[in-house]
């Protein structure tokens, strides 16, 4: 989410039970993920139990993580 430096994000599900890098990489790249406002129980029927989301900042000339929310 996000294109620009004040603007970019990282957003990410945590599931309720193992998962293969597949199924991984595949809920990485949900869609629903990257909304706004993201509607965790369209994703529990996939096992995701929570998303969480940082913003990317700028300290100084470095670049650093918001601490993590809760979105979804």
């Amino acid at each position: 989410m996000g294109t620009g430096m004040f603007d970019t994000y990282w957003t990410w599900p945590l599931w309720n039970s193992p998962r293969t890098s597949a199924a991984i990489a595949g809920a990485l790249s949900l869609p629903e993920l990257q909304s706004e406002s993201v509607k965790a129980d369209d994703l529990r029927s996939m096992g995701i139990v929570a998303v969480f989301r940082s913003q990317r900042i700028l300290v100084g000339k470095t670049p650093n993580l918001t601490q993590a929310t809760l979105v979804g």
